[in-house]
């Protein structure tokens, strides 16, 4: 049957179908035309797509001649970009310290017959050709952001510009008469904390070569009660006659006692207090050389010899550990080895795959009982060192409860204006005991690693922007002079930023002033927390502390990474930026080191395993890639193949590795490593740590088909869209590499996620549909409180409940 329709009702409808029309021939063009493109870009994937390599310069080992044949070959195979590592594995120059010259005249580790040390006339002759030569043939030259490959340093930072901490040093004085004196000096010591030199990963200047740097900051002064001086000791030990006195000097580096380790469950050994009289004991102090954990328990007695737990969890293993006990009032105390573990913990990076086993004899350098109300862990929880025991921050104990003996904020007085500079403070205190608490900074002695000698210097402070920036414009002037001036857009136009290797920092000229912009309020009553001392109560001393860190956190952020970025991208260049690797590695956020960067980047340690990542570095990729879905680069890259078999790896041997990567969201291979060959003869230089990957390597001349499968399968996954289900929250206390490590979040299988970190959450995501998305077109059906977020602030509780109201 027929429908008779208006004419009307007919110009309707030719208005409707039109527009369908051209739509639908418009889409099939487009269609059309993408296909096309993918087609194209698949058979001749575009330079983006295209793996770059880690270009390591060992030592003095450099040629021009070598250069132009690596790169010839780069080229020949299918590699879109280089980057350029000074790597000091060998030793320096001939004649520079560690680094002897040979009977031949030669040095260890040399290769050619004219060795050039790093930014010499020869090295910079050879760089300015390879500039050159790397721009002409469209291949993207970058260099490490330091000599070696982390993170910011060199002989050309002024200790004034170095990494710093907080030191600090207390005098007690009597109130209700004037006093004038000279205030106890802070230490000067380069290293992690107070008086120790040495731990969490620091690489430092040895002995007395180490420079030297310190400047007051504050001075304050708070009141304490009587019973927060404990008289003098007598000190005992199962270990027979010991030196007290070396376990109260405040040096942590010096000898102490060696105390036999308990073997079996009943068996102990002790050091003991005696005061003569009851005394209440509010914290311990002990330092144990051993990179713990090292298991202790605080046993006190009325009679010395009827013993009580006292409850305090104590554990040694780390440069210092100050404990918080529960106001314990006895005559005796005494310092317990229970069974030591067998090994370390599986949160550790084992090398060769072994662990060490429980030590035979505990070393104690330092071991003081306190009186005064104490901030337990407070070292690890101010960003001294990390405690390698714990991966967050609400792992360490949270402090003793019912303290009557906490500072309050409103009696905390600033004395700073008063301190002279030789030190004397003219003061006239209330009635009562005080502390004066003269507050300043050292340097934490962090160099850049592994370069040599002549190219190594202090790690710049990264919480200034300013000493950044004297930083990098030293380092850019010797890069455009090195490469006559081909630096930006063409020659040298990309910076690489590997895995932190700096250690911890926790202080900067302007972190108070930093503190309060970003927290809100004034820091300076809650400084005691910083030196161990319960300011209010335990919970309000850790919260400051938690504000403390993610000072540091977002001061690292804003003050090195973004401004780096901006930096380069004001000189026409672009930054690569890793972070913690595979766990927590410095105080910085790990999405929010990355941010910023053109190119977030992930690492991936490579087993003898086919297809097989770790977990760790698999979620290093996925906050990489996860960082590129809601920031908008695109680009995810990882540093791959490291730790492999080296020599005989072929891609039989690493093609499903490279799936695997691929699979964490990265879509860019940046493989380690392609050492320089500055000679000919087989079978070449190597970094002695990744794959063997050169124009030396048995298959050099057939790796194109291996390189186009790399770069055909980045180029398929950068010209679509990440499809992720969830937005897996981890929380604010940690890196995400930390909080994960090698476990994944708890999610349904077939659930593909990204992680959200809380910058992500409260500034990237909305709601649209009853879903999350972002700007860059990311959609998540849901968010996850995952590991982490077990506690979170309440700007991030405010936003999920705005979320929920806006239909998510």
């Amino acid at each position: 049957m027929y429908s008779i329709i208006s004419l009307r009702q007919y110009r309707i409808i030719i208005y409707l179908i039109i527009p369908v029309f051209f739509l639908m021939t418009a889409c099939n063009k487009i269609s059309r035309e993408n296909g096309q493109k993918l087609e194209e870009g698949f058979l001749a994937p575009p330079d983006d797509a295209k793996p770059r390599v880690w270009w390591h310069w060992m030592d003095g080992n450099v040629s021009w001649e070598g250069a132009k044949l690596d790169m010839d070959w780069m080229k020949r195979v299918g590699i879109g970009g280089l980057q350029c590592f000074h790597a000091g594995m060998r030793g320096g120059p001939p004649g520079s310290s560690g680094s002897p010259e040979t009977p031949s005249g030669r040095v260890p580790g040399q290769v050619v017959e004219n060795y050039y040390p790093y930014m010499s006339d020869g090295w910079k002759a050879a760089f300015a050709k390879t500039a050159a030569y790397a721009d002409s043939l469209g291949l993207e030259l970058a260099t490490a952001a330091s000599p070696g490959w982390s993170e910011t340093g060199g002989p050309w930072v002024k200790p004034e510009d170095g990494m710093k901490k907080m030191s600090f040093a207390v005098t007690y004085v009597k109130g209700g008469e004037p006093f004038t004196g000279v205030l106890n000096h802070p230490p000067t010591t380069t290293g992690v904390y107070q008086t120790s030199s040495g731990g969490s990963g620091h690489q430092r200047g040895a002995g007395e070569d180490a420079p030297q740097f310190y400047a007051d900051h504050k001075v304050i002064a708070f009141q304490i009660s009587e019973d927060e001086i404990l008289p003098t000791p007598v000190i005992t030990s199962s270990g027979g006659r010991i030196n007290a006195a070396v376990l109260s000097d405040g040096f942590y580096d010096d000898s102490g006692i060696s105390l036999p380790a308990a073997k079996q469950e009943g068996g102990i050994s002790w050091v003991q207090f005696d005061y003569g009289e009851p005394v209440i004991v509010r914290g311990l102090v002990l330092s144990t050389p051993v990179r713990g954990p090292v298991l202790f328990k605080l046993e006190s007695s009325d009679d010395g010899a009827t013993w009580t737990d006292t409850g305090a969890e104590i554990m040694g293993g780390s440069v210092v550990s100050t404990n918080s006990v529960d106001n314990v009032s006895s005559r005796y105390f005494r310092l317990v080895s229970v069974k030591q573990p067998p090994a370390p913990p599986s949160g550790w990076r084992r090398w060769g795959g072994q662990t060490p086993p429980p030590p035979e004899n505990l070393d104690i350098t330092e071991l003081t009982l306190l009186g005064t109300a104490t901030v337990h862990s407070f070292e690890t929880k101010a960003a001294y060192f990390r405690d390698f025991s714990r991966s967050g921050y609400y792992e360490l104990p949270s402090g003793t409860a019912g303290t009557d003996a906490a500072i309050l904020t409103s009696e905390v007085l600033d004395l700073t204006d008063q301190l002279n500079e030789d030190g004397t403070l003219s003061w006239t205190p209330p009635k009562g005991q005080w502390i004066v608490l003269r507050i300043g900074y050292s340097l934490t002695g962090a160099q850049n690693r592994p370069a040599a000698p002549e190219a190594t210097g202090l790690e710049v402070d990264k919480l200034d922007s300013a000493a950044v920036k004297r930083y990098m414009d030293t380092y850019i002037d010797m890069y455009r002079d090195a490469a006559n001036g081909l630096v930006g857009e063409h020659g040298l136009h990309a910076m690489m930023f590997d895995s932190w290797e700096a250690g911890f920092a926790n202080w900067t000229p302007k972190i108070l002033e930093g503190f309060e912009r970003l927290r809100g309020y004034d820091p300076v009553p809650w400084l005691p927390a910083l030196a161990g001392y319960v300011v209010e109560s335990p919970e309000k001393s850790d919260k400051f502390l938690w504000d403390f860190r993610r000072t540091i956190q977002l001061l690292l952020k804003e003050n090195h990474y973004d401004f780096l970025t901006r930096y380069l991208h004001n000189i026409g260049m672009i930054r690569y930026g890793e972070a913690h690797e595979a766990g927590f590695a410095t105080m910085g956020e790990g999405m929010e080191m990355k941010q910023s960067a053109d190119i977030p980047m992930g690492a991936m340690w490579m087993e003898h395993l086919p297809g097989f990542i770790e977990g760790n570095y698999f979620n290093d990729n996925q906050e990489s890639a996860s960082v590129a879905h809601i920031y908008g680069q695109n680009i995810a890259a990882t540093e791959s193949f490291t730790g492999g078999p080296g020599y005989g790896t072929a891609p039989w041997d690493i093609k499903t590795t490279a799936d695997a990567i691929l699979l964490t969201g990265s879509n860019r291979f940046v493989i380690h490593t392609s050492a320089h060959q500055p000679i000919t003869r087989g079978p070449g230089m190597t970094l002695g740590v990744g794959q063997m990957f050169s124009r030396n390597e048995t298959w050099a001349e057939q790796a194109k088909v291996w390189i186009d499968y790399l770069a055909r399968s980045s180029f398929m996954l950068q010209s679509g869209k990440a499809a992720n289900d969830i937005a897996v929250f981890y929380g604010e206390e940690s890196s995400l590499t930390a909080i994960y490590g090698s476990t994944y979040p708890n999610l349904p299988e077939g659930y593909r996620y990204d992680y959200v970190s809380a910058d992500a959450l409260l500034n990237k995501l909305f709601v649209k549909n009853g879903g999350l998305t972002t700007e860059t077109g990311m959609d998540y059906k849901a968010i996850y409180f995952g590991l982490g977020a077990r506690k979170v602030t309440l700007p991030v509780l405010n936003k999920v409940l705005e979320m929920v109201e806006d239909g998510a």
